[in-house]
């Protein structure tokens, strides 16, 4: 065993520099609190996808190994496999890899898996949402055993087991970095605001039509939606044919820091997303004093501030009793911090590595 030991994670993408906060931000969290905690171990990132060049470069001390695989056709995506197998290798033969972590159940465990069974090495898969889902057909391809899965939830590993017939044997939540939320009181000027990937999953024309009928009980109605995505512009039609330009902003993608202002400026966190594994942009805006109002629910036991409704109309009231209440209490609730997440992750692997904490 060397004497600094290496953790590998293989992720569909990771930030392209250190400026670029916006790719993946709880896993950049996630990578940062390992730096924190366990300097005595090697991080190294293969990423499949993202960035859009074959690389490698340092990320705050941390190499970043990038194969550019969105630039290849599906039908020779198994080249960009044998790359990523290719670099394992030599990963390897340089420094020793002491665990494998692959984010998601995706085409990144089906190469973790087939390196470290060929390796005897540690190997676990971080389930993120998404890929606990019926349609997931790699999980067939990778078999994975339920040690090696980690769900972000209880109700992620309920739903893999009901799909894949696997039920994971560990859990590991999203967390956030308390560091980057103001120490100071911040006056709550947005009303309502939303942050996310503008896909049809995240159900956007639902927050549009939810702010359509809060405006009739709250004519002032302040909303900030955040992000970018295949469904930019059909909602800034719909926006347009509801008349609500004077009451939604949309800024598009912007800094992740800038969207935690936001939030501490913000009185709710509207997410209508109709599937989740645990959101860490929810827990985000739990830290930064928002009342969240979800349909999904993150845990089975109920968190403070953490509105959980059936329908969209569900979803109006609860928002219109928060707004037009006096009493509503926009105090901070931190429910998990992602130096928890880097120290139950690190646990998964047995790596006796030094702490300073």
């Amino acid at each position: 065993m060397p004497r600094q030991q290496t953790l590998v994670i293989i992720s569909p993408g990771f930030p392209s520099d250190e400026r670029d906060t916006t790719c993946l931000p709880a896993q950049q969290l996630f990578v940062k609190s390992l730096n924190k905690l366990f300097p005595d171990l090697r991080v190294i990132i293969v990423a499949l996808q993202y960035p859009y060049r074959r690389d490698r470069y340092l990320w705050f001390g941390n190499t970043v190994i990038a194969l550019n695989g969105k630039s290849v056709p599906k039908w020779l995506r198994p080249w960009v496999w044998i790359n990523a197998y290719y670099q394992l290798e030599k990963i390897h033969k340089q420094t020793g890899i002491t665990g494998l972590l692959s984010f998601w159940c995706h085409e990144t465990a089906l190469i973790g898996k087939l390196f470290a069974s060929r390796k005897r090495i540690t190997h676990r898969i971080w389930i993120k949402g998404q890929d606990a889902r019926k349609s997931n057909f790699f999980v067939r391809m990778i078999r994975p055993a339920a040690i090696e899965l980690v769900a972000l939830s209880e109700s992620l590993a309920e739903a893999f087991e009901k799909n894949h017939y696997v039920r994971p044997a560990h859990i590991v939540t999203n967390g956030v970095d308390t560091g980057m939320f103001g120490k100071k009181k911040v006056k709550k000027e947005i009303d309502v605001l939303g942050a996310g990937s503008l896909i049809p999953l995240k159900q956007y024309s639902i927050f549009i039509s939810v702010v359509r009928s809060l405006v009739k009980v709250k004519p002032d109605l302040k909303v900030v939606l955040i992000g970018a995505g295949p469904e930019l512009q059909r909602l800034r039609t719909a926006i347009q044919e509801n008349n609500l330009e004077e009451h939604i902003v949309m800024p598009g993608e912007v800094p992740h820091q800038e969207v935690i202002s936001c939030m501490e400026q913000a009185k709710i966190f509207l997410h209508p997303s109709a599937y989740e594994g645990y959101s860490t942009v929810c827990l985000e805006a739990l830290a930064a004093g928002c009342h969240v109002v979800s349909f999904v629910s993150a845990e089975k036991r109920a968190i403070e501030h953490w509105h959980i409704v059936k329908n969209e109309a569900a979803m109006t009231a609860a928002c219109a009793a928060l707004l037009l209440s006096e009493t509503s209490d926009f105090t901070p609730v931190a429910v998990h911090t992602m130096d928890d997440s880097a120290h139950k992750m690190v646990a998964l692997f047995n790596v006796m590595t030094r702490s300073p904490h």
